[in-house]
């Protein structure tokens, strides 16, 4: 259609544009094969605009606004929505203790137990007292 017209009109060029109109009728799946392909890694930034219905350059200049506004960061997730929507329906949820240990529990807790001074043999007498062992989590005691 443009070839046409521009073939015409010798000065002026003009760009057509059908607005409405659909070159396909399975945009559906085809933006469900691209964003298949996107979840693989294959990135097909014309595919997507396409089966949306834009074109590639406008898709990515609304692409690029988007990054120029922060819009991202401007989206909660959904997790935190939920777990936000959960505590007003339940506030006692908010309340649940935690399940990771404290960190003076778990440095209680870490490495084999203590010898007393009779189990000891001479390396381990000598190790104790010249504290060598202190660069690798050991303690003096």
């Amino acid at each position: 259609m443009e070839y046409f017209i521009n073939k015409r009109t010798k000065t002026f060029k003009f760009a057509v544009n059908f607005e409405g109109t659909e070159f396909f009728t399975n945009r559906e799946i085809r933006l469900n094969t691209a964003m298949d392909l996107f979840d693989k890694g294959i990135v097909m930034p014309q595919k997507i605009a396409a089966a949306i219905g834009m074109k590639p350059a406008h898709f990515r200049k609304h692409m690029e606004e988007a990054k120029a506004t922060n819009f991202m960061s401007l989206l909660t997730p959904p997790s935190v929505e939920q777990q936000k929507q959960l505590l007003k329906v339940n506030p006692a949820l908010g309340k649940m203790p935690t399940s990771t240990p404290t960190t003076t529990d778990t440095k209680a807790k870490r490495g084999r137990p203590r010898k007393s001074t009779a189990e000891l043999g001479e390396e381990g007498q000598n190790t104790r007292d010249g504290a060598s062992n202190v660069g690798r989590g050991g303690k003096v005691l």
